[in-house]
């Protein structure tokens, strides 16, 4: 069998000290170090490193209470779990959002802003919310409201038959059987 001159896990390190008391070897082998939280990292020659990892203990410091929690936690990666079919908006205040583009949807519902029919909007919903003169946040009554007072305020009885007015109405009509 061939001999490998590189050791799994030796790191070169351009001449760093072990950090072993008294020890003047290389520091080729990282190990964790809860005391110094600088880099989070111990520096060893093999010879120390091998010692460290036989007395090594992470439970060493935590409660039996505190083991048994990371051991329940390690089961779902220490990641946060519900019950099926519970909604939950706590998961709200973890999201990252630099430029708030949540600023709208405080419900924990997604990023995008959500219309009527409780969906994300879509650009053709927008414009046509616009046309009847409406933002993203207009409800069902409020759009059929809106439409009957354009109807009225466009049609061409009340503006003596104007073009204008006509293509104005069509536009309105067609926006709200889209939202309808």
């Amino acid at each position: 069998m061939e001999r490998h001159e590189k050791f799994h896990g030796r790191i070169n390190r351009e001449n760093a000290p072990c950090e072993w008391l008294g020890c003047i070897g290389l520091g080729e082998f990282k190990a964790p170090n809860k005391i110094n939280v600088k880099d989070g990292l111990r520096w060893f020659c093999l010879e120390h490193i091998r010692e460290f990892n036989s007395k090594y203990n992470f439970f060493e410091d935590m409660t039996e209470s505190e083991i048994e929690g990371f051991q329940m936690d390690a089961f779902s990666w220490h990641r946060p779990t519900w019950k099926l079919g519970e909604k939950h908006t706590t998961l709200e205040k973890d999201i990252f959002d630099p430029f708030d583009l949540d600023a709208e949807n405080k419900f924990g519902l997604g990023l995008k802003k959500r219309g009527p029919l409780n969906r994300p909007l879509k650009s053709e919903d927008l414009v046509n919310l616009a046309t009847l003169g409406l933002d993203h946040r207009a409800t069902g009554a409020e759009i059929k409201c809106q439409y009957k007072v354009l109807v009225k305020k466009f049609h061409p009885d009340t503006n003596k038959g104007s073009e204008k007015s006509a293509n104005q109405l069509r536009e309105v009509v067609e926006a709200y059987n889209y939202l309808k």
